[in-house]
């Protein structure tokens, strides 16, 4: 059937549930590995250095040895960071290999949120020990996170849209923290409508994402890479 006669709702039903999917699988990721992830490598890392540390703030101004409000403050900003990764892998999968999606976007945020996170100048990285263990989980917590949202986001997708009404409302309530970027969202959602009922462009836009996304996330990998071994080997 000609894309162009499919009924828009039909395309908007389907285009939806994919939205849903990305959002409430990369918000939960991100709020259980980034976030309470990210605490308890403070907290060991708290017992493990100096007992002078407990309550320093740390570089993102939270209290060292300390689960406070600000730790819902971390959950929340944790949440919509994988809420946007969620996104992001959504909007890219296509165009990488169908084997090994969930690894390359892994393997993708390790190194490019390792090089965000790794700060030589920081507290983290200069009074907090072990600086090894310091170092290998704010490199792999982001990598964590982004393979495990690939992987549900995947195995959701194969779910039938909307048929599962717990899976549905468990993915609503996990996206609704991310209320306010609903719009920016939903734009999106409207866009990739839009293109796939247009079979032309929509080829084309494959077309040149199957090149231009694995040369970019190479590209953006390599740059990163370098960066983290430079940050990595000051702190170590």
């Amino acid at each position: 059937m000609d894309a162009s006669k499919r009924p828009v709702a039909k395309d908007a039903w389907e285009v939806g549930w994919r939205f849903l999917v990305a959002l409430g699988v990369g918000a939960t990721a991100g709020a259980l590995i980034g976030g309470i992830g990210g605490r308890l490598v403070m907290f060991v890392l708290r017992l493990a250095s100096d007992n002078s540390l407990h309550g320093v703030l740390t570089d993102d101004s939270f209290e060292i040895g300390q689960f406070s409000t600000a730790t819902g403050f971390l959950l929340m900003v944790t949440a919509g960071l994988g809420g946007a990764a969620g996104v992001v892998y959504l909007l890219l999968r296509s165009a990488l290999p169908r084997r090994g999606r969930a690894v390359v976007f892994g393997v993708f945020a390790a190194v490019f949120g390792g090089a965000d996170l790794l700060k030589p100048e920081g507290i983290d990285f200069t009074l907090l020990h072990p600086k090894p263990f310091a170092v290998a989980s704010f490199i792999l917590l982001p990598g964590l996170g982004a393979f495990v949202i690939a992987v549900f986001v995947e195995r959701l997708l194969a779910v039938e849209p909307w048929s599962r009404r717990a899976l549905t409302v468990a993915l609503g309530l996990a996206a609704l923290p991310l209320f306010s970027v609903l719009p920016a969202v939903a734009a999106m959602a409207a866009v990739v409508v839009a293109v796939r009922r247009r079979s032309r462009l929509a080829d084309a836009v494959l077309t040149f994402g199957k090149v231009a996304v694995p040369v970019g996330l190479v590209s953006l990998t390599g740059w990163s890479g370098l960066e983290l071994w430079r940050d990595a080997t000051e702190i170590l």
